[in-house]
């Protein structure tokens, strides 16, 4: 795992324990060494002398004493980066507990790693800004820096990392020393991480014969290391983060921070000694010498036939619609390397895994917008897509576009009665009544924004089309949606999962000629929406689509609902009829605009939003506010947080201050480990058609069944229902929610606990627009002074998705507007449909393991953003 954090100054760096070991007397002593292209071409070798690295980091050439060409007197600023290499726990433990030729292997071999990332980094993203504003990118020749390994945390468990600092100062092109461009560094941070461990593996797999698996966290790891060796020896690791999650820290600063708040004062001690506790303590739990001796057994290899049929199977999976293109609809260069890392669990070698990556993009994906730095965008690298996702959006456009082969109208004579019958009706809902209900086109659609009255207008829609003598059905990807369309519309709904699975049985999903209204389309994965689409045009039907690009996009490729939106056109609701101050209104406008910054503002003005340093005491004070107002109705109010284990907390909370109040009965039922009594509010989280409940339905606990550990619910909707054992696994508290399953909701106040390391312009727009009379946020941050600032930066990054067939057109304006890039080739040009032609399956030549050096260095645009640091 590769961090990396700013160094303000060069004093750490310099102090002799650092350069040591951090922990170890000299005895132990591991000394640092020069690394980078750019210490090669100052001449610097061997270890950095006493004060050295300080001189780099100051401007001057460690050698010669001299100021490099370009330095600026600076005060403050950042002087390096510090990069640190994290080992998995288990390579951390048999450095420590192994014999000196084990320890000196796995040292060498995590080196070789880093020094491999740092050869990726500075092929892939080295570069310099000149010109005003910084609008010129230059090649830069490389990074100059120093690398110290260290094998202790300071609890004294093993923990081998390395730290590579980096002086931030590169020389460009034109001799000039200056700060380097780091937004492509930080982009292929996470990619260069994958490239050391991958690197190391191969070679302790080769030198130890050491096997390695994927472990319950994702990373890779040593077979021979037992789970509970690895926790034993994760102390200050789980320290920190059972202090970062009582506080609500997430984020990687606040994260730093409390790591400096803890240090303890360092340990020096001799690594004999050190050795000889971590032996004792391992042995204890199960990892003795003689485990060591067999973890370090002969070099194992998998036969050629196995390699290439295992290498086969991780491209089919990469190319398949579980593999790179399930969360989105594109990918990069990056994503295929760290997929193909992880497929090589014995370790690959660095430019043997580019190589194979890229053989990959060449003949299985489609290219779709070159890389560069484009004005008003940023870094860009280059995307790609596969020929599967491409079909898949080609078909979704082509059909949804399409007019219906038999169009069943509803007569205007009936639109205009079903208008006229609800005089409540806004001008904008009936004006998307009529556009929903007229036209050839095959699909319609309507973009309404939360409290705009959509499911009133759907009302009149509905009973237009069957008075008509047109059926009319209802689905949503969401089954809390689709009851919601149901109960307020009066369309019979469903989950759209249920007709596309009546429909792949061959069955007739929907009545012939029907008209079908999907709710919350913008939710909907777009290889769902495409299949809905397929049915929908098979029956010779008509689809509604309704949703809110604004909202929460789905989890898995989306982006379906508002391309279909620009391309045919839609009908808005623009009233906001949710919320009844001007207050009110004014925030959820300003955060459906993604105008972050003034929502903040009004809400810090009018006393709506209050900080706190730590996570506990934003939480009392939260609760505090909630039972003051909601204690009595909670079903009228909502507790949003952004994970489940901070929604776990409130929730009981909550449910405490309930029980204090003397709300809830003295009967209580325990089921799945969870206490229930009469009164209780309950979130009901999966869908059981049988019991008439969905994931979403909220209700109060309104019986209880000790016999048959059951209980009786009261659904917010007006529905008994009950709820038998066995499904109480799936119930949880009904207090609080994360923003996702509260999509959907209404309620008159919400009690919304932030932090500005997550979320984003869609996930702050469905928090702050859930309530009708009021909305309070408790913000966690361990600067308040600059909380605001850093919670406009989080609201202001969008989660937005979209097809991958629209980043061709957008890389190809993106191309007329730059200057030509050096060494740049083109995607298809504009207006050309993206060449689906790649796919072919790849020969036995294209699976050999090539090891010699195959620089791809990105293209970069001579004009990008920023300016000289």
């Amino acid at each position: 795992m590769l961090t990396i954090r700013a160094a303000k100054g060069a004093d750490y760096y310099e102090r002799a324990e650092f350069a040591r070991d951090d922990y170890y007397a000299e005895r132990g002593q591991v000394r640092g060494t020069w690394e980078g292209r750019g210490a090669e071409a100052l001449g610097l070798t061997d270890a950095p002398g006493d004060g050295a690295l300080g001189a780099l980091l100051e401007g001057r050439d460690p050698a010669s004493g001299e100021d490099l060409p370009g330095r600026r007197n600076r005060r403050g600023g950042n002087v390096a980066f510090d990069l640190t290499f994290a080992a998995p726990k288990g390579l951390s433990v048999l450095a420590a507990v192994g014999d000196e030729a084990v320890r000196a292997a796995i040292l060498s071999a995590y080196a070789e790693g880093v020094r491999a990332a740092l050869d990726y980094l500075e092929r892939r993203a080295c570069f310099v800004r000149r010109g005003h504003n910084g609008v010129r990118v230059l090649r830069a020749e490389g990074f100059v820096g120093a690398m110290y390994l260290h094998e202790m945390a300071r609890s004294g468990d093993p923990h081998l990392h390395a730290h590579l600092v980096l002086a931030n100062r590169v020389r460009g092109e034109d001799g000039r020393w200056t700060a380097p461009d780091m937004r492509p560094v930080f982009a292929e941070a996470k990619t260069a991480g994958f490239i050391a461990e991958a690197v190391a593996r191969a070679r302790l797999s080769e030198t130890l014969g050491l096997e390695w698996e994927q472990t319950a966290n994702g990373s890779i790891d040593l077979v021979a290391m037992p789970a509970s060796v690895r926790e034993h020896f994760s102390s200050r690791h789980a320290e920190i983060v059972e202090l970062a999650h009582a506080r609500g820290y997430t984020g990687a600063s606040a994260i730093e921070a409390i790591q400096r708040e803890t240090r303890d004062r360092k340990r020096v001690v001799s690594r004999e000694r050190a050795a000889a506790e971590w032996r004792a303590r391992a042995a204890e739990h199960g990892f003795g010498a003689r485990e060591v001796a067999r973890a370090t057994g002969a070099a194992r290899s998998r036969s050629r036939t196995a390699y290439v049929e295992g290498l086969r199977e991780c491209r089919r999976r990469m190319e398949s619609p579980a593999g790179l293109t399930q969360r989105a609809s594109s990918f990069t260069r990056r994503e295929v390397i760290q997929d193909l890392a992880d497929a090589h669990p014995e370790g690959i070698g660095a430019h043997a895994l580019e190589r194979l990556a890229d053989d990959f993009l060449a003949a299985r994906c489609v290219p779709l917008a070159p890389a560069g730095a484009a004005p008003g965008r940023g870094y860009e690298e280059a995307r790609y897509t596969t020929p599967d996702m491409l079909d898949v959006e080609t078909r979704l456009i082509d059909t949804a576009c399409a007019a219906p082969i038999d169009p069943r109208l509803a007569s205007p004579l009936q639109v205009e009665r079903a208008i006229g019958a609800r005089r409540s009706l806004g001008d904008d809902q009936a004006a998307a009544v009529r556009h929903l209900c007229s036209g050839e086109a095959r699909t319609r659609l309507m973009e309404a924004r939360a409290g705009s009255g959509k499911t009133f207008a759907l009302e009149a829609v509905r009973e237009a089309y069957e008075s008509s003598g047109v059926a009319v059905v209802g689905t949503a990807w969401q089954a809390q949606a689709a009851e919601v369309l149901q109960r307020d519309a009066g369309i019979a709904s469903e989950t759209t999962a249920l007709i596309l699975e009546r429909a792949a049985r061959g069955q007739d999903a929907i009545p012939g000629g029907a008209v079908v209204v999907c709710d919350e389309a913008s939710t909907m994965p777009t290889r769902a929406l495409e299949r809905l689409v397929q049915v929908v045009a098979s029956r010779g039907g008509r689809l509604i689509l309704v949703g809110d690009r604004a909202q929460l996009p789905p989890v898995d490729a989306g982006g379906g609902f508002a391309a279909l939106c620009d391309r045919l056109g839609s009908v808005e609701l623009t009233e906001n009829r949710r919320q009844r101050t001007e207050l009110q209104r004014a925030v959820a406008e300003r955060l459906a605009e993604g105008r972050a910054g003034d929502a903040i503002s009004l809400l810090a003005e009018n006393g709506r939003l209050r900080t706190f340093e730590d996570g506990a005491d934003a939480r009392r004070a939260l609760i505090r506010s909630w039972a003051q107002t909601s204690l009595a109705d909670p079903a009228d109010a909502v507790i949003l947080a952004h994970d489940r284990r901070e929604v776990r907390l409130l929730n009981e909370m909550a449910r405490a201050e309930l029980d204090r109040a003397g709300r809830l009965s003295d009967r209580r039922l325990v089921a799945e480990g969870r206490e229930w009594a009469i009164g209780d509010r309950l979130l009901c989280r999966r869908n059981d058609y049988r019991l008439d409940v969905r994931n979403g339905t909220r209700g109060v606990v309104v019986g209880l069944d000790e016999n048959e550990r059951a209980l009786t619910l009261w659904t917010d909707d007006g529905r008994e229902v009950v709820l038998p054992a066995v499904y109480l696994r799936h119930a949880e508290r009904g207090y609080a929610m994360t923003g996702h399953v509260s999509q959907g909701t209404t309620v008159d106040r919400t009690y919304l606990l932030a932090t500005p390391e997550r979320g984003g312009t869609e996930w702050a727009y469905v928090a702050g627009s859930r309530q009708r009379i009021d909305l309070e946020v408790y913000a966690i941050h361990p600067d308040p002074e600059t909380l605001a600032v850093a919670l406009e930066r989080a609201w202001s990054r969008t989660q937005a998705k979209g097809l991958a067939i629209d980043i061709v057109a957008a890389g190809d304006r993106g191309i007329e507007e730059t200057e030509s890039a050096r060494g740049l080739t083109h995607g298809p040009s504009a207006g050309s449909k993206p060449d689906v032609s790649a796919g072919r399956a790849l020969s036995d030549p294209d699976l050999r393991l090539a090891e010699s050096p195959r620089p791809h260095p990105p293209p970069v645009p001579e004009r990008g953003l920023g300016r000289d640091l």
